[in-house]
Order: structure tokens, then C-alpha cells, then sequence
């Protein structure tokens, strides 16, 4: 049904988000007045692929975690199933092949921007133990190479962009909140959503608050000369929620009535044809030929309306077909030869190339082939 693409920093709250959003959506699905809804959402990440932060080390070792992450996503795209692909998913190119991948499942995508500052995420990714955290060395250079999402692009349109809040997270250091930490805290003050082609339908600016520093996101609009002053714990926390029912129903929004986008021709699941198809199609167009070519040289006119009958060769079928000759128009059967290569030609190479028909419907092809004919005429 839907692929939610999750992105971020290393150690910026993904995953936790990740299992929010997961509850949200089944929590929208049981109260759903219809049964048509997938009843399956799963969360694929490297903890579930069984992938070390370790893999990101070495380019070697990166290369088989990202294969691992895009293979075990592609395997869940279904219509039966919402599937949240929980990972950095720091470079584009890697979210154009998860877009493509959707797009021929035929499903529609939704992009979730985790936004945090590269101090949060070092803060966290320290207190994590030893054979769970990143190297510093590796966790900088994911913080360098990192491809933020962009609304102009299709592949991550529509993009939401959730700042991360430890009213919504709550990330645990040394058995406190991040609000403990020196400063670690950001302030929600507004949220844009971005929809088609990088219009923007909610523009408001995100002021952080790192300390004595002021960290300004523009998510939008200019942002004002004087950042606003932080609120008390409740009015963080009902501003959280409310921001919270936000994202959540623009994920929902996106999932269940974006747009599905079309499947590129270049990787279009060829359609099926008849094994006899390229048989049909040469003996039929060869009696339309035959009977058009005896109507027209026993009729007492050259032009105008000309009906004249067939017998469809496989079936067996009597049909009667029409042709209007234009005047001061010759038909003979060196017009009507070159006519029919051009016809058989024609659909031999859709046929080739996976557009061809499904059927072997005798009277769909010799009724085509006539208005070929006339059309050429």
C-alpha cells in the first residue's frame, strides 16, 4: 500500500520514530470504518537486518548493509502492506532506487525527514556501549556525506520534516532527559510539510535553542530577528502534541490519498501475449486483404463507401467491414501489400517489446487493420 522512507543523521532518533510512527498507523488502521486497509506496517532497519554500525567502517561493509537494507524493503513493497524503511538513507541515489522500486509495486511513498543537530546525535551515539555505537571517525564522515532531502525531487516528495523535540523524544543521558544535557534541546516551533514539485503547504519557522547559542532551521518563511522564548514543560508539551497530531496526519494523508505515480516505461513489467499471436495477426490481416482487394475490383465505382464481407481464417467467422475510397484514389495490391507489412511491422515490434495484445481477438485485429487501411488512405 504505502513505503514510508525514514532519514536522517546517525543516532538521531530514526528508530524511535520509526516504532511511533508504526503504532500511529496501526492505531489509524483498527479505528478505519473499512476493511480495506493493509492490516500489516513493518519496520525494517538494520537492528532487524542484523547489521552492526560497525558495517559503516568500511566502504566494503557499507555497500553489502545498504544492498541489505534496499533488498529486504523491496521483498515487503506490497499493496497488503505499509512498510517504514528505518535507516539513514543518506544518499539520494539510494532513495531514487527505493522510489523507483515503489513506484513499479505500485504503492505510493512518503519521504520523514528526522531533524536533528550533529551534537545531539554524538551525545546519544556516547553513552551507547562499545559494540554498539559508531566509531567517531565513521560517525563524522556520515555526518559529511549526508544528502538531505529535497522537496523538488520526486523521489522524495512528498517530505515532512520532523524536527526532533525531546517533548516528542525522549532521549535518556545518564538517566536524565537530553533537556539535562548542557543545552542538547531543541524547540518546536513550527513545521512544514512539502508536498508535489516542492510546494509548500504549511511554512513556518523552526527556532533551535542549543545553550547560550541560537540554531536556526528555516523550514520556510524568513525567521524572525529574536528567536521566541522557551515555554514551560507543559506548553512544550501540549505544543509537542499538537505538533505530533500534525506529522502524524500529513504521514496518514500522504499514505492513503497521494498520488500514485506512474510506472516508468523502462522498467514496465512487459505485457503477456499469445504464443500464437504473431500467427493470428499475419493470417488475418491476409484475408481483410484478400476480400478488400476482391470488393474493390468487382465494385462498379472507384470511390466512396465500399462495404465488403470476410471470413476471419481461425474462427471462421463472417464479417462485414466498410471503406470509404477517396476520390481520384487507386487501390490495388501493391498499395494494399505495403499497407499490411506496415501494420504486421508495427505490432511485431510492440509484441517485442512487451506492449503487444493479450488476446488473439480476430475481429478486434481485422477491424484495426481496416482502419489502418482507411487511415493511410
Amino acid at each position: 500500500m504505502a513505503l514510508v522512507v525514514i532519514s536522517g543523521f546517525p543516532c538521531a532518533g530514526k528508530t524511535t520514530q520509526a516504532h511511533q510512527i508504526k503504532e500511529m498507523l496501526e492505531s489509524r488502521i483498527e479505528e478505519a470504518p473499512d476493511n480495506v486497509l493493509p492490516r500489516n506496517v513493518i519496520v525494517i532497519n538494520d537492528e532487524v537486518l542484523g547489521v552492526s554500525r560497525s558495517a559503516y567502517d568500511e566502504s566494503k561493509t557499507e555497500k553489502v548493509a545498504r544492498a541489505s537494507l534496499l533488498s529486504a524493503t523491496i521483498r515487503k513493497l506490497s499493496k497488503d502492506h505499509i512498510v517504514i524503511c528505518d535507516g539513514m538513507n543518506y544518499i539520494k541515489g539510494f532513495r531514487y532506487q527505493i522510489y523507483c522500486a515503489a513506484r513499479e509495486a505500485g504503492v505510493r511513498t512518503c519521504t520523514v525527514h528526522i531533524a536533528n543537530l550533529p551534537a545531539n546525535c554524538l551525545a546519544y551515539n556516547a553513552q551507547l556501549p562499545p559494540d554498539s555505537c559508531y566509531k567517531e571517525e565513521t560517525i563524522q564522515n556520515l555526518f559529511s556525506r549526508y544528502e538531505e532531502p529535497n522537496s523538488s525531487v520526486r523521489w522524495d516528495s512528498p517530505l515532512i520534516v520532523f524536527p526532533w523535540c525531546d517533548s516528542l523524544v525522549s532521549t535518556k543521558i545518564h538517566g536524565s532527559t537530553s533537556d539535562d544535557v548542557g543545552g542538547l534541546a531543541h524547540k518546536l516551533e513550527g513545521l512544514r510539510v512539502l508536498g508535489k514539485d516542492g510546494e509548500e503547504e504549511d511554512s513556518t519557522a523552526n527556532v533551535c535553542v542549543d545553550g547560550s547559542a541560537i540554531v536556526q532551521q528555516t523550514l520556510g518563511s524568513e525567521l524572525p530577528d529574536k528567536p521566541a522564548p522557551l515555554s514551560e514543560d507543559s506548553g512544550q508539551s501540549a505544543k509537542a502534541n499538537q505538533c505530533w497530531s500534525r506529522i502524524a496526519e500529513d504521514i496518514w494523508t500522504a499514505i492513503t490519498k497521494g498520488d500514485l505515480k506512474p510506472v516508468h516505461a523502462a522498467v514496465k513489467t512487459a505485457t503477456p501475449t499469445s504464443t500464437n499471436f504473431l500467427h493470428i495477426l499475419e493470417i488475418t490481416t491476409s484475408a481483410v486483404l484478400t476480400s478488400l482487394l476482391s470488393a474493390v475490383n468487382d465494385s462498379q465505382t472507384r470511390c466512396g463507401a465500399l462495404s465488403f464481407p470476410c471470413v476471419l481464417p481461425n474462427s471462421g467467422k463472417s464479417c462485414v467491414f466498410e471503406i470509404n475510397i477517396p476520390m481520384g484514389k487507386t487501390i490495388n495490391v501493391g498499395i494494399l501489400q505495403r499497407l499490411k507489412r506496415q501494420y504486421t511491422t508495427m505490432h511485431k515490434q510492440a509484441n517485442a517489446a512487451g506492449r503487444g495484445t493479450s488476446t488473439n481477438d480476430e475481429d478486434g485485429i481485422a477491424e484495426s487493420f481496416v482502419k489502418y487501411v482507411q487511415g493511410a488512405i
